[in-house]
C-alpha cells in the first residue's frame, strides 16, 4: 500500500507538469504526462481497498473522486491542442477507451453488491461496458469469444441492472467458463498466466461467487458454482502454484483461496447427497428437493437418472400426486424394481428394506427406533383390523408406513 501511495504522489507531480506540456519538445516526457493522467486513477482502482473501499458513505465519496479524476484525464485526452501535437503519435482514442474501461468496468468486477455502486458510478460502467460488448459483437458474432473483462462485466453489470436474473447470469458465465477451458491449451504453463483461463481462475469465478444472492439460492451455488471452481481451480492450484512458492503465499492472502476451501467443504458434503433442484410454488414456498410450479399451475417433478443418463419429468396437478411419484421414482432409479410377493408382510418388507435398501447408511440407534416404531405403528393396526398393511415402494418408507 505505501508502494501504491508513492506511486501516485509521483503520478501527481507529472500530472502538474501539464501547464508546460506545449512547451516541451522531448515526446518521450510529453508521454509521460500523458500516462500520468492514466496511472493516478487506475493505480487507485487497483488498490481500492486502501482508498476509501470501505464503509459505504467514504466508498461513495471515493468513487465520486475517480470519476473527477477519470473525466479530468478525458478532457486532456481530448484537448485538440494535444491531439494536433501527438495525435498521430499515439492512440489517444484508444487511451481513453482503455482507461473508461479500467476505471468503470473494473470497478464492477470489484463490485460484490449493486448497492456498493453510486448510481452514476453505475451508470457511467454500463454504458462503458455495453459500448464495448456491442462493438466486439460486430466483429464477431460469437460472444464466447471475448475477452473475459469485456463478456463477464458486462453480464455482471446486466444483472446488477436488473435485466437478467440470477440464474440466467450464472448460466451465461458457466458457459463462457466452459468454452474457455474446452479452447485452452492446459499443458503450455506460458500460455496458460498470459490466457483468459487464469483470469478466470484469478478473478472472474470467485466475483462470481462472492455474489450476495447466491447465498439466498444454494441449489445454484451448488449446482453451478462450487462443483465447477474445483474443477477450474484445482488445475490451477496443482499445476502452477506448485513451481512458485511466492505465489502460494500470495494465493493464500486473497479470496480465490479462501473460495478453494469452500468447495473442497461443500463438495465433500454433496458427494453422498447429491446436488438437486430445490423450486418452489407460484406463491414463492419451497417444495422441496426435485420440484416446482408451472405458471399454469400444474405441478413439475424431475431428476436426471442415473442409470440412464437423462432427465425423467412428470406433471401433475396436485401437490401430494407429484411428490409420492418423485419419491417413488427416485427410489426405483436408485435400487431399480422392487418385487414383493402377495404373501409378503410388513415385517418382512422392513427386514428386507434394512439389509438391502438402507444398509450401512443408518445407525444402530436409529434401526432400533425404525423398529420400534414398525411395532408401534404398524403391527398393531395390522392385528386391530385383521388384515395386512399395504407395503409402500419408495425410500420414505419410514416416514409413510402408518395405516389409518
Amino acid at each position: 500500500m505505501e508502494d501504491a501511495k508513492k506511486s501516485i504522489a509521483c503520478f501527481e507531480i507529472e500530472r502538474e507538469a501539464f501547464d508546460r506540456y506545449f512547451e516541451i519538445e522531448d515526446w518521450e516526457i510529453r508521454k509521460k504526462i500523458l500516462f500520468a493522467y492514466y496511472n493516478y486513477v487506475v493505480v487507485q482502482v487497483n488498490m481500492r481497498a486502501g482508498f476509501g473501499h470501505g464503509e459505504k458513505n467514504e466508498s461513495v465519496e471515493f468513487q465520486k473522486r475517480l470519476i473527477k479524476q477519470t473525466d479530468r484525464a478525458i478532457a486532456v485526452y481530448d484537448d485538440p491542442k494535444v491531439r494536433a501535437l501527438d495525435g498521430d503519435k499515439y492512440d489517444l482514442d484508444g487511451l481513453k477507451e482503455e482507461l473508461e474501461y479500467d476505471v468503470y468496468g473494473n470497478w464492477i468486477c470489484g463490485t460484490d453488491e449493486r448497492e456498493d455502486l453510486s448510481e452514476d458510478m453505475f451508470c457511467r460502467s454500463q454504458d462503458v461496458i455495453e459500448k464495448l460488448y456491442n462493438n466486439v459483437l460486430k466483429e464477431n458474432e460469437n460472444p464466447l469469444d471475448m475477452e473475459d473483462e469485456i463478456y463477464c462485466n458486462y453480464w455482471r453489470g446486466m444483472y446488477f441492472a436488473g435485466k437478467v436474473e440470477l440464474r440466467e447470469y450464472v448460466e451465461k458465465m458457466i458457459e463462457y467458463f466452459d468454452y474457455v477451458l474446452e479452447h485452452s491449451d492446459l499443458d503450455d504453463a506460458e500460455q496458460y498466466v498470459d490466457g483468459k483461463l487464469y483470469q478466470i481462475h484469478m478473478f472472474q469465478m470467485p466475483t462470481l461467487a462472492s455474489v450476495k444472492e447466491l447465498n439466498e439460492a444454494p441449489e445454484l451455488k451448488k449446482r453451478y458454482i462450487f462443483l465447477k471452481v474445483l474443477n477450474l481451480l484445482l488445475f490451477f492450484t496443482i499445476n502452477m502454484l506448485g513451481k512458485n512458492q511466492s505465489e502460494i503465499l500470495w494465493l493464500q492472502n486473497c479470496k480465490t483461496y479462501d473460495i478453494i476451501l469452500d468447495c473442497i467443504k461443500l463438495f465433500m458434503l454433496t458427494q453422498q447427497k447429491g446436488v438437486d433442484f430445490t423450486g418452489k410454488d407460484l406463491k414463492g414456498r419451497e417444495l422441496g428437493v426435485g420440484i416446482c410450479q408451472r405458471k399454469d399451475g400444474l405441478y413439475t417433478a424431475g431428476f436426471v437418472s442415473k442409470r440412464t443418463g437423462k432427465s425423467v419429468q412428470r406433471y401433475f396437478p396436485k401437490l401430494q400426486e407429484c411428490r409420492n411419484w418423485y419419491a417413488d421414482a427416485r427410489f426405483e432409479d436408485e435400487h431399480g424394481g422392487i418385487n414383493a410377493c402377495g404373501d409378503m408382510t410388513v415385517k418382512a418388507w422392513f427386514e428386507y428394506w434394512i439389509e438391502n435398501i438402507k444398509g450401512d447408511s443408518i445407525r444402530p440407534n436409529t434401526i432400533t427406533n425404525y423398529r420400534e416404531s414398525l411395532k408401534n405403528c404398524v403391527v398393531i393396526c395390522v392385528v386391530k383390523n385383521n388384515r395386512k398393511a399395504k407395503i409402500p415402494t419408495n425410500q420414505g418408507f419410514s416416514d409413510r408406513y402408518k395405516i389409518k
